[in-house]
C-alpha cells in the first residue's frame, strides 16, 4: 500500500494513500454486472451502488460488497453525452444526459469537454445566491487541469476531482489550500466518483469498463 503526503493533517484525515485499489466490479459485456460505457456512480439510501452505464442505458445497483441486485434500463439517449447520476433524499434516482455537478452547502460543478484535449477545465462553486463564490483551476500551483469530469465530497468536506483526459483524481481540503494525489495511474477516462458508506472513493472507469473502489485515508484524527 502507498503512503502520499503524510503531513496531511486538515479535515480529520492524518494520511492519504494514493493508487489503493481494494475493489473492482464489472468489466466488458451486456450481460448483469458487466458494463460497456460506466459513466457515473451514486449510493443510493440503502447504501448501495446505482451505476449509470451510458453504453447500454441502463442503471445497475450493486451491494455496497460488491454484488449485482438490479438491472433496468432508463430509456434512450445521445451516446455522446456522457451523463450522471444521482439519489434524491426521497431515494429517486435522477438521471442527466451530460452535465457534471453535486449539490453540498455551495454547488460543485466540473467545468470541462465531452472529448478532447482543452486547457481551461476547472471547478466551480456556486453559493445559494446563483454566485460564483471560487474556481479552482485550469492551474493549481504546478498541477493543471485538462478535462475535469466528476466531482464529490466526502464526510470531512474535503472534495474530489476525477479528470478524464488526465486519467487521474485529486483530492482539496475544505478551503482548497492543500491537494493530494488519489489515483495517479490505471484509469482510463474516470467519469463519476462518489464517496461509499465505509468511506471508499468509487470511480466509474468508463474506458475500461469498470467501476473501481479505492482506500484514500488511513485514520481519523480524534
Amino acid at each position: 500500500m502507498h503512503e502520499f503526503n503524510k503531513e496531511w493533517k486538515l479535515s480529520g484525515i492524518k494520511r492519504i494513500f494514493y493508487n489503493s485499489l481494494v475493489g473492482e466490479l464489472g468489466g466488458f459485456g451486456l450481460e448483469d454486472g458487466k458494463f460497456i460505457w460506466p459513466t457515473s456512480v451514486t449510493i443510493t439510501l440503502d447504501g448501495d451502488l446505482a451505476i449509470k452505464d451510458t453504453g447500454n442505458h441502463q442503471i445497475q445497483i450493486f451491494s455496497p460488497e460488491g454484488y449485482h441486485k438490479q438491472t433496468f434500463s432508463y430509456g434512450s439517449e445521445n451516446t455522446k453525452c456522457l451523463g450522471d447520476v444521482a439519489c434524491t433524499n426521497e431515494g429517486l434516482l435522477l438521471v442527466s444526459n451530460g452535465s457534471k455537478g453535486i449539490k453540498d452547502e455551495d454547488l460543485l460543478v466540473t467545468e470541462g469537454q465531452l472529448f478532447g484535449h482543452h486547457s481551461s477545465g476547472c471547478l466551480k462553486v456556486i453559493d445559494s445566491d446563483r454566485t460564483i463564490k471560487k474556481t479552482i483551476g485550469p492551474t493549481y500551483g504546478n498541477f493543471n487541469f485538462v478535462n475535469p469530469s466528476g466531482v464529490c465530497v466526502d464526510g470531512n468536506g474535503n472534495f474530489f476531482i476525477a479528470d478524464k483526459w488526465r486519467n487521474n483524481i485529486t483530492m482539496f481540503n475544505p478551503n482548497s489550500s492543500l491537494m493530494a494525489a488519489v489515483v495517479t495511474h490505471d484509469l482510463e477516462g474516470p467519469c463519476g466518483i462518489t464517496i461509499a458508506n465505509n468511506d471508499l472513493l468509487v470511480v466509474a472507469d468508463c474506458y475500461h469498463h469498470t467501476v473501481k473502489l479505492y482506500k484514500y485515508k488511513q485514520a481519523i484524527l480524534l
